[in-house]
């Protein structure tokens, strides 16, 4: 489960309106009065309350509390579906519960026509900004296409009903995919006609086996492919404190696995619409697509000692060419877990190469700072100009900033070494952050002198609560914020020539941590070891 809060991130507008849920009529509806007490459920326990219909084997799924209804106060989510058995990850009958917080009642929504799937789960956030928390159902389709379905719902002033038609939701966007001479795809958007072409050459030698191709890239034979479901539809909150949802289709050419491209869609509901804001084509990322054939994330990793000997475990790992010579190699980002196999957190962070031609093992530390989350994750790319694929590391480090710890390493000679100063590296830019009379607040980075002031009246209660303004709007002490760290940091070709540039995030706070002002949006090109900041932004709360 997800509850959401609001890290601001901007999205780019360009057309396109999808009927939404203006005029969806509201789904079955049971409620009941209960016992005088927000009643919390366990993942994984048996679901089942007096006078409240359920069907035999409901089980709870996920649970949270949010205000749902908008009234203020903390509403009780329950995800529940029927199993055959306690332990099956397929469930059934998928409906979302609603205990209001006021009222004590219970209300019972189902998720809509297609209420099977996969390890459900839920995510609450306000997505069309009514006050009233909505909640986001997603529920894996199984198979190879590793698609899910997802439900929208909201119980807005206490009637339980779906945001958005379940079908328009899930629809995705429609491309035509056609193969054309030098092993390259055209990818056309239906709607807007807009078309990408992409390299497919990764796969020419099947391509040239079937016949399809020649080994000169002259078409054989016509190919049309297509485009899956959305394999996630991620939450992505913006600078205006909205809500927008990412969805990821996979696009794939003569067979299902051969893979070719991947289609990026962003989504808003505006005045109960769905509204398409952005959709991006970009070609079949196969380096960080893939899994080291022999080193499986999850995986115990004994072929080589950290410095602690037991319980260390293959956290991510990438199938590249690192060091250049043409063969991929075994890329392994390794590390130790306390408590063994689910133990959520590791230290000794550690990459190790496996090269694809010797079959040599090297190994070297992310850095000083080598802990995080096993979300940690490896990403393979070009961040220099000799354009050999480097490393960079992901390591989630949790607390409420949201923080994670990265590193940018390359393979040479044989050795894993920092392309970057790490410390300077997840340091980011250092911004003054300064409360002014008359509610304002200044914002200045120590980097480039780039300064702007928000007007934060609309927290005017807050501050004069805490004493930081009187109600004539006086500083009544001087009062300081601050920028966190790197919380996101994002590898982009910011000027389409082959080496990857760094675009970083850093959340920006007021009189405490949750008193989140907006964000600092930096861009950073490596050369000669060296970090230099090319762009700044700052994208505050106004």
């Amino acid at each position: 489960m997800k509850t959401l809060v609001k890290v601001v991130t901007s999205v780019a507008l360009c057309g396109g309106v999808f009927a939404g849920v203006g005029a969806v009529a509201n789904v079955p509806v049971f409620a009941l009065d209960t016992q005088k007490a927000l009643q919390a459920f366990e993942a994984g326990a048996p679901f089942s309350l007096k006078d409240l219909q359920v069907k035999p084997n409901s089980y709870v799924l996920d649970y949270t509390q949010a205000d749902l209804t908008g009234d203020g106060v903390a509403d009780g989510v329950t995800l529940i579906g029927t199993k055959e058995k306690k332990d099956d990850i397929f469930v059934s009958n998928i409906m979302v519960v609603m205990q209001d917080g006021k009222t004590m009642k219970f209300t019972q929504v189902p998720v809509g026509k297609q209420n099977s799937g996969y390890e459900p789960k839920l995510t609450v956030g306000d997505f069309n900004k009514d006050g009233a928390q909505d909640v986001l159902v997603e529920m894996g389709d199984g198979g190879s296409g590793g698609t899910s379905t997802y439900s929208l719902v909201s119980f807005k002033d206490g009637k339980g009903a779906a945001m958005v038609d379940q079908e328009k939701l899930n629809a995705g966007v429609d491309f035509d995919i056609k193969f054309t001479e030098g092993f390259k795809a055209d990818i056309t958007n239906k709607a807007t006609k807009e078309k990408t072409t992409v390299d497919i050459s990764e796969n020419k030698d099947n391509y040239i086996k079937n016949g399809i191709y020649d080994a000169k890239g002259k078409l054989l034979k016509a190919v049309k492919g297509a485009q899956d479901g959305f394999g996630s539809l991620e939450v992505v909150e913006q600078a205006d404190g909205g809500l927008a949802l990412v969805g990821t289709q996979h696009i794939w050419g003569s067979y299902h696995a051969d893979s070719i491209a991947i289609a990026t869609s962003t989504w808003k509901i505006d005045n109960g619409q769905l509204k398409l804001e952005k959709t991006e084509v970009t070609a079949f990322d196969h380096d960080n697509f893939s899994i080291a054939p022999n080193y499986a994330p999850g995986d115990k990793f004994t072929e080589a000692a950290l410095s602690t000997k037991e319980n260390n475990y293959v956290i991510d790992s990438k199938y590249a060419d690192v060091n250049g010579d043409g063969v991929r190699d075994e890329v392994i980002l390794i590390g130790h877990k306390e408590e063994g196999e689910k133990d959520l957190f590791a230290t000794e962070l550690t990459v190790a190469v496996k090269d694809g031609k010797t079959k040599k093992l090297t190994m070297g530390t992310v850095g000083k700072e080598n802990a995080g989350f096993d979300e940690a994750t490896l990403y393979i790319g070009a961040f220099k100009s000799d354009k050999q694929k480097d490393i960079l590391v992901s390591a989630p480090t949790g607390g409420s900033g949201g923080l994670s710890t990265f590193s940018v390493l390359t393979f040479s000679d044989n050795k894993i070494v920092p392309l970057a100063d790490q410390e300077l590296l997840n340091k980011g830019v250092e911004y003054d952050v300064v409360f002014k009379d008359g509610f304002k607040v200044e914002v200045s980075s120590k980097a480039t002198g780039k300064k702007e002031t928000i007007d934060v009246s609309k927290n005017k209660k807050e501050y004069v609560e805490t004493k930081v303004y009187d109600n004539n709007g006086k500083l009544l002490q001087e009062t300081t914020g601050w920028a966190d760290g790197l919380s996101v940091l994002t590898p982009v070709d910011v000027d389409k020539n082959g080496v990857l540039e760094l675009q970083a995030v850093q959340n920006i706070s007021g009189a405490y941590h949750a008193d989140h002002l907006g964000v600092a949006k930096t861009t950073w090109t490596l050369k000669n070891g060296k970090l230099e900041l090319t762009n700044e932004a700052l994208e505050l709360n106004k």
